[in-house]
């Protein structure tokens, strides 16, 4: 079931990273960027148009991704909307799609003989596919579906049937290589791969935290950053939190929220109780638990959020002392100015416990 706000629904996106948020959630029926190149209506999400079907949710709630793209804008499309729903059940169709599957584990199969190095990457692949491609056959078995609308709504069958050449073909080659001994080599790539993947992160992490790039991918949580632009406007320095995957939140309603887990202890019960099924701008907080935020696909832990006070509360000392323009209004504050200072200007009243959207 699609959620509505109670306020006049916003069609038209500024930023197109919304678009995904709000499909990837169902917190609106439909939704578009500036130019028109992704949309979604209901449960279908489109890339240049209604050909090319980018995603669709299930009956069961599953989400099946079009991951067939070759230009540089759906390559794009198709890693931001993967990345927007990782919280739900995915599908690629690369991986579940028969033809597609068998196409691939071909191709793989092939590079596999020839290769010098990357061995353990492409059998891996090729295993991934062929787990990936039976979870989609018991999901299909599961919830009664034998056929999909796809690209230009035409139906196509996707449960396959055990006796077609293909599948033959798809299994025999797949369990050829699970046959295969590689399980040392695999964990001493697997290794090193998770090192090397570790040391980006790492890297990534830090030019996200220098302004240098705006999205790091893989993370287990969201890293968060204060942003500042000078307003065109009245030469006003524009504060806002933005979040590792390129989501950005007006600063007054972070200041809010610490001021709230500050005042609590950074207690998980009582923020839960205060937060849970409130919204941050666009976002519904689900719940606060083991000292993280979950919302949506979005994870926040104390710990970041800690160190994001103490950048507020240092760029705001800064603003103060040279007399700065500036929208960063207040500070974070401890419990016991909370307790002295008055509270008719800030939304959160730790007294009534009340805290409004």
């Amino acid at each position: 079931m699609i959620l509505t706000n109670k306020k006049k629904m916003k069609i038209v996106q500024q930023n197109t990273s919304e678009v995904y948020h709000l499909f990837a959630n169902q917190i609106q029926s439909n939704a578009t960027n500036q130019t028109r190149t992704l949309y979604f209506k209901e449960k279908e999400l489109y890339s240049f148009g209604s050909h090319y079907k980018l995603a669709q949710y299930l009956k069961g709630g599953a989400i099946l991704i079009n991951n067939d793209g070759y230009s540089v804008t759906t390559s794009k499309h198709i890693s931001s909307i993967v990345q927007a729903s990782q919280h739900k059940n995915q599908f690629l169709t690369q991986d579940v799609i028969l033809e597609d599957a068998l196409s691939r584990v071909e191709d793989l199969a092939k590079k596999f003989v020839r290769a010098r190095q990357n061995k353990e990457y492409l059998y891996n692949t090729i295993l991934s596919i062929q787990s990936e491609f039976l979870r989609f056959q018991d999901y299909l078995n599961l919830h009664k579906i034998d056929s999909i609308r796809m690209n230009y709504d035409t139906p196509k069958k996707v449960k396959v049937d055990k006796r077609d050449k293909s599948y033959k073909r798809f299994i025999h080659l797949v369990t050829t290589f699970e046959s295969k001994n590689f399980k040392i080599e695999v964990m001493e790539t697997m290794i090193k791969l998770q090192e090397q993947k570790k040391a980006k992160q790492l890297l990534d992490s830090d030019k996200f935290y220098n302004n240098k790039k705006d999205w790091v991918r893989g993370l287990n949580f969201d890293l968060l950053r204060l942003d500042c632009e000078i307003g065109t406007q009245y030469n006003i320095y524009e504060y806002s939190v933005k979040t590792s995957q390129n989501v950005v939140v007006k600063v007054d309603k972070v200041v809010e929220i610490i001021d709230a887990l500050v005042y609590f202890e950074w207690n998980n019960e009582k923020a839960n109780q205060i937060f849970a099924n409130k919204k941050i701008g666009y976002y519904t907080i689900n719940k606060v638990a083991n000292d993280v935020f979950y919302i949506g696909c979005h994870k926040i832990t104390f710990k970041e959020i800690k160190k994001l006070m103490d950048t507020i509360n240092e760029e705001y000392q800064l603003c103060k002392e040279n007399n700065t323009s500036t929208n960063l209004h207040y500070n974070v504050r401890t419990k016991q100015e909370q307790d002295n200072q008055d509270n008719t200007n800030k939304n959160f009243d730790v007294k009534s416990c009340a805290f409004t959207n």
